[in-house]
């Protein structure tokens, strides 16, 4: 006798914190246009360059752009395939076309009744 399981969970929600570039402080970004890179970057070698910059962009990002958590519920229905999301929105957007258009009908139906 073989048994077989299918154990179906959630999905895991991961506890992920993200940049909120729309809410970064711009105008303190813009600070490093200030920045003399030939001063900065003079007599180093490339890999030391690189790591300079990305250094710079790094603390930059981290001090003026702010994080945000994902919602819980922010996840949606990872197992519906791009096929039928877009099915679904076809057939939402048929019942909007069909709500905006239904007062004309039945106006058109008692119109031509008369």
């Amino acid at each position: 006798m073989c048994l077989k399981w299918q154990i179906f969970s959630k999905p895991v929600i991961r506890d992920e914190s993200k940049y909120n570039y729309w809410k970064a402080d711009y105008a303190k970004v813009r600070e490093l246009a200030s920045i003399n890179w030939q001063e900065e970057l003079e007599g180093k070698s490339v890999n030391d360059m690189w790591v300079k910059f990305v250094v710079t962009i790094n603390a930059c990002v981290n001090s003026y752009v702010p994080l945000y958590k994902r919602a819980a519920g922010s996840i949606k229905s990872p197992w519906i395939s791009k096929e039928t999301k877009k099915l679904l929105k076809k057939c939402d957007r048929a019942w909007l076309a069909y709500k905006r258009n239904k007062c004309r009908v039945v106006c058109c139906l008692q119109k031509s009744k008369e």
